[in-house]
């Protein structure tokens, strides 16, 4: 009777996975010695708390073609096309304002208030919180230590904020377009958009409008390492023998690989650590909304990359949340590809309305923005079997 029980058990399993109602990794036991990136081992063997999990999604705050300001919780806060969210250790985000010209502060109980700059009034006075001006700043990034950077993309600077709230100008020159590279002020960026960080504290940044990706280093020293100045394109190649056409947003993952939404191409980009760029997925001047393998696959503008510990890749596009694994296999996350909408609910039967940027926290949960006004989180619900 066991033995039935258990082949009814498997079979269940395998017709689940096959409608794909959940993510097909499957766990029995959670054994007590975890590591810090929510993975447990025991022995030889590696469990993956996500595993065997269904896909929720969720409103975190604000309302659906909402637009406003008002710090609130919940529902009751208001934004006004925000676009860049981080989070930190705590599961504190912080989200990029961009039409009001600040940097919000969401707690892990919804709690929305606004930690840098004043809302509508642009500018690019450095301060301490409401008194620091921002203009449609995008991108967003955090460090080990607690300071924030932020795109001012219609500056074309990086700012830095402390934990303090302390707003400082870390690299450019406010108003002053270019694309230079040297140290702080000396550098010149043209319209930048996104921003990610590695494990040395080196930033990375799409110089979208230069066409070209950017490293800054922790004492402010930035450097081109990928893409040519004025000279857009589709071409893979070594640093600046490869060509980028309009960069959208930027990733990291642990082994130091970037990931790049080469949004005027439909396509993925990989940055490796020696300045090797390739084209992970999509394929250049092709646009559309298939799912495939690596070339295979269609894009539409790819906005938002995330990449968590597994080295998944989460893009923002076609108004769903794409996946791609490793090995290019390229699929729907969330949503449904062309499908405008509000609701949450499970993975593939939740809506979005235009979702912009994506983070990713330690646990693997994403947290990402919408371009009419709300923040989302998704999930892995896990199923226990016993």
């Amino acid at each position: 009777m066991t033995k039935k029980i258990l082949n009814l058990c498997i079979l269940l399993i395998l017709i689940l996975i096959a409608r794909q109602e959940f993510v097909p990794l499957i766990t029995f036991a959670e054994p007590a010695d975890k590591d810090s990136v929510g993975i447990c081992k025991t022995g030889i063997v590696t469990w993956d708390k996500r595993k065997f999990s269904k896909v929720m999604v969720s409103t975190v705050a604000g309302k659906i073609m909402t637009e406003g300001s008002t710090d609130g919780i919940g529902e009751e806060a208001r934004f006004s096309f925000p676009r860049g969210i981080t989070v930190d250790n705590h599961g504190m985000l912080y989200v990029v304002d961009s039409n009001n010209c600040t940097i919000r502060k969401i707690s892990p109980n919804g709690s929305v208030t606004t930690f840098a700059g004043n809302p509508g009034q642009r500018g690019s006075t450095d301060g301490t919180g409401a008194a620091a001006r921002f203009h449609d700043p995008s991108g967003i990034a955090r460090d080990r230590h607690g300071n924030l950077y932020v795109v001012d993309t219609m500056n074309s600077t990086i700012r830095k904020i402390n934990p303090f709230g302390v707003v400082t100008t870390f690299a450019g020159a406010a108003g002053q377009i270019g694309s230079a590279d040297g140290i702080g002020a000396a550098a010149r960026f043209h319209r930048p958009n996104d921003i990610t960080i590695d494990g040395d504290g080196n930033l990375y940044v799409t110089d979208s409008s230069n066409h070209t990706i950017r490293k800054i280093s922790p004492t402010g020293t930035v450097t081109t390492i990928a893409g040519t100045s004025g000279k857009p394109g589709s071409a893979n190649g070594i640093g600046w023998s490869a060509r980028f056409n309009k960069p959208q947003c930027i990733a990291v993952d642990r082994d130091r690989n970037l990931y790049v939404t080469d949004s005027s191409n439909h396509t993925i980009r990989k940055i490796a650590p020696k300045g090797i760029v390739t084209t992970v997925a999509g394929k250049a001047g092709h646009m559309g909304a298939v799912n495939g393998t690596g070339e295979e696959a269609r894009f539409k503008e790819p906005q938002g990359i995330a990449v968590d510990n597994f080295g998944i890749l989460y893009v923002a596009d076609n108004i769903c949340i794409r996946k791609i694994t490793p090995n290019k296999i390229v699929t729907t996350f969330a949503g449904k590809m062309g499908s405008l909408g509000y609701a949450d609910g499970e993975g593939k039967k939740a809506r979005f309305a235009i979702p912009y940027g994506i983070t990713v926290d330690g646990n693997g949960d994403l947290y990402l923005t919408e371009m009419l006004n709300r923040i989302r989180k998704i999930t892995f619900e896990p199923i226990k079997i016993l």
